[in-house]
């Protein structure tokens, strides 16, 4: 095992691991999962969907659900209220690496006053933002 840590934020919209669909709920699964199959500890940061989500920070690879304040219809408000529960954790002074999969989340990374000198790493999946 590598002495590199890195987290993979999701978008706080479908619980990682899905079930079905979520196209970058399964990416930042299953790149978390092949980063440790090459020795790289590497958590998933996601939303607490429900009070009986498991304790999964026991899984490979570690998934820590942080608490929404607020649950909306609308994936713009709810991608906002995961980006804001990002934010007010201290949890990245634990990592090397921070990798969002979203904007909204990966705003308030950049946003964060632990974020430091730690590399940023921002994946967008949607392309019809880019035109």
């Amino acid at each position: 095992m590598t002495d590199i840590k890195v987290c993979l934020i999701s978008s706080g919209l479908i619980k990682v691991p899905p079930r079905y669909g979520g196209a970058v709920e399964r990416y930042v699964y299953y790149t978390s999962k092949s980063l440790g199959t090459l020795g790289v500890e590497a958590d998933v940061i996601d939303a607490k969907y429900s009070a009986k989500d498991p304790d999964e920070e026991r899984m490979m690879p570690r998934i820590i659900r942080l608490r929404r304040y607020a649950i909306f219809s609308s994936s713009i408000l709810s991608e906002l209220a995961f980006g804001l529960a990002v934010k007010r954790t201290s949890i990245f002074r634990e990592y090397d690496i921070i990798h969002a999969n979203t904007s909204i989340p990966g705003f308030f990374v950049v946003r964060h006053k632990h974020r430091g000198e730690r590399p940023f790493i921002y994946t967008c999946h949607r392309s019809s933002w880019a035109l």
